[in-house]
């Protein structure tokens, strides 16, 4: 309720100009109709319909407007007719209100408007880009995505109406399954995974993911991989199981991948658009004291593997933000595409989300950025245990039978999975297929040098208690390596 307690206060204050950002305009505009101020007139334009009623004393005046339809000028103008206390909503209002035209009606309106308690409303997608001549005299509202109880109310209305008996307990699972989307998406998808046996609440979270993929930037991960899937990295395991099963166990998980390519905070490369990126969200873990964690080391050794496998291994849905996917071409798209993200990610976890950043070096990023990721893990190449496991691993995973294994000096977890993939599509053996496999060792010689000399001593293990330390926790078979260097 409060945009509605919002809306009220600004009607009763003579507020002349308002601004409502909302998922859902149809579903914004029947709540402010039986909500707020009730005698007040209100009607709505589309540029389609032209001026509609949205009560029985807007039903009085629309036929004084005339039609308009499309036309968004003559709207704004008609709007200035109105009786007092009336309120105009312009739907689509960010699609207009850049047109100078349409600029200078809007404010010619604030003056008039707040004589006689009238208000114009513009609703839209986003309020983020008013233009500078509008942005001082309109007052914004930020509807957020329905809360758990207006979920519950969702299910509850459904339910009653066809007829179909859902306990508390599936209530819960349904709310789980829907909360970020809106109001009106959370119906559809409840309503399409209905049957008279109940709800299925699988086919609810298929139908929420693909709704929360049409956000630009979003990518959810929610499959089979398990930790015991991927070799090694005990001690990150151990870390999240505690973490995620604790007292303030995260609700969702938000991975940046390669932070250190999306320009999000890199002192080389920080654009005025990638410096507001980062303001942004700075800012959102601040306000909300989210928890953020740093994986970082030599690439193939199980990073996103980790990240992709949280979703299975705890139930949670992960959502990976790819900064580069939100930039816009239009002046403040990038910045709105980053608070849609956000707002869908407020509205799936509130305060307890857990940001996982994970990065094949952190070396220049800004300080601000990192110093809001409390711990840092550092993954080394695996060592002749972790390899062996991986082995067996993937050999499962392509139903390879027993049979000789490769020099796998200086290889990654990745190495031996794209051997076995190789062996598989090509028919072939593990040790024909390791011909066409370049161990990370050696193609990444001085990037893994780098990255175990700034590891030292400053991050945390992915394997070891403690931190990493250095060329004592070496990983490979130095001499092997150095004859193979040497070549």
């Amino acid at each position: 309720m409060k945009l509605i307690e919002g809306i009220t206060a600004a009607h009763k204050c003579g507020v002349p100009l308002v601004g409502i950002a909302t998922p859902d305009p149809a579903a914004t505009l029947r709540n402010i109709a039986e909500n707020v101020s009730p005698d007040s007139p209100k009607v709505v334009w589309n540029v389609i319909d032209g001026f509609k009623p949205l009560n029985q004393a807007g039903q009085q005046i629309v036929g004084d407007l005339g039609g308009c339809e499309s036309n968004v000028l003559s709207a704004i103008k008609a709007a200035g007719n109105t009786p007092d206390e009336t309120m105009v909503f312009i739907l689509m209002s960010n699609r207009f209100y850049s047109m100078p035209p349409a600029i200078q009606a809007i404010w010619l309106l604030r003056d008039r408007f707040k004589m006689n308690g009238r208000m114009l409303v513009l609703v839209g997608h986003s309020m983020a880009d008013l233009p500078p001549e509008l942005a001082r005299d309109v007052v914004v509202f930020d509807e957020p995505l329905p809360n758990d109880q207006e979920l519950a109310q969702v299910v509850k209305d459904l339910s009653e109406s066809a007829n179909v008996q859902v306990d508390n307990a599936t209530t819960g699972e349904i709310i789980n399954a829907v909360r970020g989307l809106s109001a009106f998406e959370a119906e559809q998808a409840i309503a399409m995974s209905m049957s008279k046996d109940g709800v299925r609440v699988n086919d609810v979270w298929s139908r929420k993911v693909t709704t929360i993929e049409k956000t630009k930037g979003l990518q959810c991960f929610k499959g089979t991989e398990r930790f015991d899937q991927i070799a090694g990295c005990d001690q990150v395991k151990k870390y999240l199981g505690g973490l995620m099963t604790g007292p303030m166990k995260p609700r969702a998980v938000v991975w940046l991948d390669e932070i250190e390519k999306s320009g999000l905070g890199h002192t080389k490369d920080l654009s005025g658009v990638n410096s507001d990126q980062l303001g942004t969200v700075l800012s959102y873990m601040e306000d909300r004291k989210v928890f953020g964690l740093m994986l970082v080391g030599v690439p193939g050794c199980g990073k996103s593997q980790l990240c992709k496998a949280m979703g299975s291994e705890f139930d949670r849905l992960v959502i990976r933000m790819d900064m580069g996917e939100m930039q816009g071409s239009l002046v403040g798209e990038s910045q709105q595409n980053l608070r849609t993200a956000l707002k869908t990610v407020d509205a799936i976890a509130g305060d307890n989300a857990l940001f996982v950043a994970t990065s094949n070096s952190i070396e220049g990023l800004d300080g601000a950025l990192k110093s809001r990721f409390t711990d840092t893990f550092f993954f080394d190449l695996p060592n002749k245990q972790q390899l062996a496991a991986a082995w067996q691993i993937h050999m499962a995973a392509f139903k390879l039978p027993d049979q000789q294994l490769p020099d796998d000096t200086g290889w990654s977890g990745r190495n031996v999975q794209r051997c076995c993939q190789k062996a598989y599509s090509l028919g072939c053996s593990l040790l024909d297929a390791a011909t066409f496999v370049i161990p990370e060792a050696i193609r990444s010689r001085d990037e893994i040098a780098k990255l175990r000399m700034q590891a030292t001593g400053k991050y945390l293990s992915s394997d070891f208690p403690g931190a990493f330390a250095g060329e004592a926790q070496a990983t490979f078979d130095r001499e092997t390596f150095k004859r193979r260097t040497a070549i």
